[in-house]
């Protein structure tokens, strides 16, 4: 069975990638502080070993770092 690179599709990306999403006429401050609270459960040591152990590498940073990424998969 051929790869996705041999198919044509070098840059194929098989990565799964996960996130909170809001209406967009949510509260700035509201999508702060969730944004906050999320990169502080990410930070925990326990959770982070979690993650990494099934292969999942998190991301915290802000709205618009992530934005950015889900904007860079959409395009690929």
């Amino acid at each position: 069975m051929p790869t996705l690179a041999e198919l044509g599709f070098p840059e194929a990306n098989l990565d799964s990638l996960f996130g909170l999403f809001a209406p967009t006429s949510t509260p700035a401050t509201v999508v702060q502080q969730l944004n906050r609270e999320v990169d502080a459960v990410l930070r925990d040591p326990g959770l982070r070993g979690t993650l990494l152990a099934a292969s999942n590498t998190p991301f915290a940073g802000s709205a618009a770092d992530f934005l950015r990424q889900v904007q860079r998969e959409a395009e690929r």
